[in-house]
């Protein structure tokens, strides 16, 4: 429903553009609230967590796939997978939602080279880096 950078959507390098004018660091789908979601490659499960902004999201590192790291948010609910969980290509790792800051039930994925977590000083929850360090996912998947 959206792809990766500036997208019509993310308006980018304009004043209160959604993504504070920057581009849009993944891609989002829509197959109807509840639909399962799969893991994209075998790795293990490096963080979760629900804020504001992605509401429920799960980070999965691919140790085979150029260690690579990728980020699935929105959730119906967080994860029921916790943090070390390893994780087989196209295991369900959770069900499409409208969790954070979402116009409607659907599933964002971006994809990292470089991943980082860190606690908002706004409000003590865990966050990921944004575009900085992201790919984009279609150069990834087939």
């Amino acid at each position: 429903t959206q792809g990766y950078g500036c997208t019509t959507y993310a308006r980018c390098n304009r004043k209160n553009a959604p993504y504070s004018g920057a581009p849009h660091n993944g891609i989002d789908m829509a197959s109807g609230y509840g639909s399962s979601i799969h893991a994209i490659a075998k790795g293990q499960i490096i963080a979760n967590g629900k804020n504001d902004g992605w509401g429920n999201w799960v980070a999965i590192q691919h140790p085979d796939q150029y260690n690579l790291v990728s980020i699935y948010s929105h959730m119906s609910a967080l994860s029921f997978l916790q943090v070390g969980t390893p994780v087989s290509a196209g295991q369900v790792i959770g069900y499409e939602g409208a969790t954070g800051n979402a116009t409607g039930s659907h599933l964002h994925l971006s994809i990292y080279k470089d991943f980082f977590t860190y606690v908002s000083d706004k409000n003590g929850q865990l966050y990921f880096n944004y575009f900085e360090g992201s790919v984009n996912p279609m150069d990834y998947l087939k």
